[in-house]
């Protein structure tokens, strides 16, 4: 399946991109009927809960992107709210050795240079993966509710 998504048919950053921002579906509705002053409806709630479900798994078996890891190492400053979301996974994540491995090797497989990707991905873990950046930056989540 990852041949297919690292293909040339597919731009598997933008893919992933368009993965993640979708994850503010269910936040933006809930916006939307406020200011309608409608509240959400019980279906609406069901089918939003499932969808977040499903795309959650799929980003969960799905490797991250070049763009990605990249904004992971550079710390970007200005992490949208799904960004902040999908981080707390992977930085938790980039604590194991067989993650950071399976993600070195998608990496390439994304065209990346072995040792572009090594490097990538010995600056992201040093940035990214301590129980201190986590706390940061669900404190930041917080506080953009």
């Amino acid at each position: 399946a990852c041949d297919v998504l690292y293909s040339k048919l597919v731009k598997y950053d933008e893919l992933y991109i368009a993965l993640t921002s979708l994850l503010a579906a269910g936040s933006q509705l809930d916006t939307v009927r406020r200011k309608e002053n409608k509240n959400v409806t019980a279906l609406e709630a069901c089918a939003l809960q499932y969808y977040f479900l499903i795309l959650w798994r799929i980003l969960g078996i799905l490797p991250p992107s070049k763009t990605y890891m990249n904004q992971l190492a550079m710390n970007s400053p200005e992490m949208s709210e799904c960004d902040i979301l999908h981080t707390l996974r992977w930085s938790s994540r980039l604590r194991i050795s067989s993650y950071v491995n399976w993600i070195k090797d998608h990496l390439i497989k994304q065209g990346m240079k072995a040792e572009h990707a090594g490097s990538l991905l010995e600056l992201a873990s040093s940035k990214c993966s301590s129980v201190k950046y986590d706390v940061e930056i669900v404190e930041e989540y917080f506080a953009r509710q």
